[in-house]
């Protein structure tokens, strides 16, 4: 599978870090494509989702690295690489909602860990899809990172090395969204 179908839920992978020029899209996908002028529409409502050039996805990393950075100032261990956890962010201007993993990756090319975020998003109108399968979709992440972690421990490597572990990401989740889970039901206690 190379493609994210159109009408999938599934809108777009990003993996962002905090490299010396500020917060980047370091690897993205789909790939991001070059921005023009002349394909703006004239009215708003004419794109259905996220377009994939790099403004936008730089606006994506700015927020959520900077949600990171000020985890961080917040953090009283000294241990920063241990700093992980999972959010929810919405991209209303991109209408977009996406699962975000908040980490450090200590690479040897650096002295301090790199500030990075990996975000799966998802059509904000259909959101529920990351609540009623976060904890697969957090696996997913997990497994993801581990991978991609090692393959830039020594510096950012070319997308063409990396895209297996997107292209692979990619089918599970389409996998996932083709076989929803149902929500489970809330437990009733009897007093």
């Amino acid at each position: 599978m190379s493609e994210i179908p159109e009408d999938s839920i599934i809108k777009g992978i990003v993996f962002s870090a905090y490299d010396k020029r500020g917060p980047q899209p370091i690897y993205t996908y789909p790939k991001i494509i070059p921005y023009q002028f002349d394909d703006e529409p004239e009215i708003e409502e004419e794109v259905p989702f996220l377009k994939y050039n790099l403004r936008n996805f730089v606006q994506i990393s700015i927020k959520s690295l900077s949600l990171l950075i000020g985890e961080q100032l917040f953090s009283m261990d000294d241990d920063i690489v241990n700093l992980t956890y999972f959010g929810v962010l919405p991209y209303p201007d991109f209408r977009v909602t996406s699962l975000v993993y908040f980490h450090f990756i200590k690479t040897n090319f650096t002295e301090r860990p790199i500030a990075s975020t990996f975000s799966i998003l998802v059509d904000e109108n259909r959101r529920s899809f990351i609540y009623n399968n976060i904890e697969k979709l957090k696996s997913f992440i997990l497994n993801t990172i581990d991978v991609l972690d090692k393959k830039v421990e020594n510096g950012f490597v070319d997308f063409e090395e990396i895209k297996p572990i997107f292209l692979g990401l990619t089918e599970n989740l389409l996998e996932l969204e083709s076989r929803p889970v149902p929500p489970t039901p809330p437990k009733h206690t009897q007093h």
